[in-house]
C-alpha cells in the first residue's frame, strides 16, 4: 500500500514538473513575442524557474 502511495506521489511530482515547464515555455514565448519585458529580465526569470524545476 505504501509503495502505491509513493509511486503515485512520484508520478504526481513528475507530471507537475512537466505541466510547470510547459506553462513556463508558453509564458516565456509569449513574453518574448509580445516584448512586454526586456530580454535580460525574461532570461533571469527563465533561469530562476529552470533552477526551481531542477533544483
Amino acid at each position: 500500500m505504501q509503495l502505491v502511495i509513493l509511486f503515485s506521489f512520484i508520478f504526481f511530482v513528475n507530471t507537475g514538473k512537466v505541466v510547470i515547464s510547459i506553462l513556463l515555455i508558453i509564458e516565456v514565448s509569449l513574453t518574448i513575442f509580445c516584448g512586454e519585458i526586456s530580454d535580460t529580465k525574461s532570461l533571469i526569470l527563465y533561469q530562476m524557474s529552470f533552477d526551481k524545476i531542477h533544483g
